[in-house]
């Protein structure tokens, strides 16, 4: 019999391509969205089941006609807000924080083997050098604060109750069929374009990884026989680190087009200067290694959006 597998916020673009490879390897899929509608902006496969629901609402949850016998959830879900409190929408709390709470207390704990939480690099704060998972975090918004909660409530689980739970703290991700608002896809698609567009002074170091990586990390985790992994954060690096504007000049160089303004957008609090790690950890347990470059990664995002 299949595995069966939840993937919270499975038509977003990270959650859409962690469903797709799983249904690729053989699990039976069901994803579970914030509204039910026809759009399906990330190709999802359409073999896997699609349910709604607002997972801030325990009593919204206990009405879906499923039985929650899962053995493995991928948790990718909620409002992708990076704004500071006093401008942003309660909502962005309660989808990460209250949505994994109530997610948690739905579960079968007998059927459960995995769950793989995916929190965030920003997590971490305003960096001075590379991060590491034993870092205390220094959140700046909202966002930032519920991944950070979400972490710390799953990792008393497993140390009061041996819950299951890993978090992967993927650094920015990129790839093909990412929206286009999102800072990788702006700059293809303005260079493509050959359009003039806005950005800061581009000073702020990033590291990039490709969406197939981090999927490719997931793989290996529900794949492997380690025992010792549970309650674990693993920081999600490339080794591919560049600043905006270097990101930007690398597109152009591929391109040969595009009009990039420097300095015509003000900096935000909230826009890290420095983001990238210095963690092993993914191949002190693993022996796992990111394999695309960001000139590989670039590549195929130009082709896919040409």
């Amino acid at each position: 019999m299949n595995q069966k597998a939840l993937v919270l916020g499975g038509t977003g673009f990270i959650g859409s391509h962690i469903a797709n490879n799983l249904i690729a390897n053989g699990y039976n899929v069901t994803v579970l969205r914030r509204h039910l509608d026809k759009s399906n902006f990330y190709n999802l496969d359409t073999s896997c089941r699609i349910i709604a629901s607002s997972i801030q609402s325990e009593q919204e949850l206990q009405k879906l006609s499923i039985q929650w016998d899962f053995n493995i959830v991928i948790n990718s879900c909620g409002y992708g807000d990076h704004t500071l409190f006093s401008n942003t929408s309660y909502d962005v709390i309660g989808s990460h924080l209250l949505g994994t709470i109530n997610i948690v207390k739905m579960l079968n704990r007998h059927s459960l083997k995995k769950y793989i939480h995916i929190g965030s690099s920003e997590e971490y704060g305003q960096l001075q050098n590379p991060s590491s998972e034993l870092l205390r975090e220094a959140p700046l918004t909202p966002y930032a604060f519920a991944k950070t909660a979400s972490t710390h409530f799953l990792q008393m689980l497993f140390r009061s109750e041996e819950f299951p739970a890993i978090i992967l703290r993927p650094f920015l991700v990129y790839g093909e069929n990412q929206f286009p608002s999102k800072l990788v896809p702006y700059v293809v698609d303005s260079c493509l374009q050959d359009r003039d567009f806005e950005l800061t002074f581009g000073d702020q170091y990033r590291e990039f990884i490709h969406i197939d990586d981090l999927v490719e990390v997931v793989n290996i985790i529900l794949k492997s026989d380690y025992k010792n992994n549970n309650g674990k954060i693993y920081d999600v690096c490339s080794g591919n680190v560049l600043t905006v504007s270097g990101l930007v000049h690398l597109v152009q160089d591929i391109v040969e087009k595009g009009n990039p303004k420097f300095g015509a957008r003000k900096r935000l609090i909230s826009d890290l200067s420095l983001l990238y790690s210095g963690s092993s950890n993914l191949f002190d347990d693993y022996s796992w290694r990111a394999k695309i470059s960001i000139e590989e990664g670039i590549r195929r995002m130009i082709k896919s959006r040409s």
